[in-house]
């Protein structure tokens, strides 16, 4: 996205288009799922419930916390700045791209 006004131009690419290293991993222990990230390269995260589509967490210091039920998978939402790319985190499986 750019954006031209009097020959300036202030302009905002987004980052890579998959995850990468800079996030998100996740660790789960028992019912509670931690996921860490790099704000730098995803400033904010919206994680929502996969079959209710209900908003758990939502966050901006590049960690997240949260209690979830054993059989629901979550929907991890990263924003780039200007875009957001998804993936699910399944229960006993890690991350899995859609």
């Amino acid at each position: 996205m750019a954006i031209r006004r009097s020959r300036r131009t202030l302009s905002r690419c987004p980052k890579a288009a998959s995850f990468g290293a800079a996030g998100p991993q996740a660790t789960a222990n028992g019912s509670t799922v931690q996921f860490r990230w790099d704000t730098s390269a995803y400033p904010a995260v919206v994680v929502r419930n996969k079959r209710t589509g209900e908003v758990l967490e939502r966050s901006r210091s590049g960690t997240a916390s949260l209690a979830a039920a054993a059989r629901d998978d979550l929907e991890i939402l990263m924003s780039t700045g200007v875009g957001s790319i998804s993936k699910t985190f399944v229960r006993g499986s890690g991350l899995v791209q859609p």
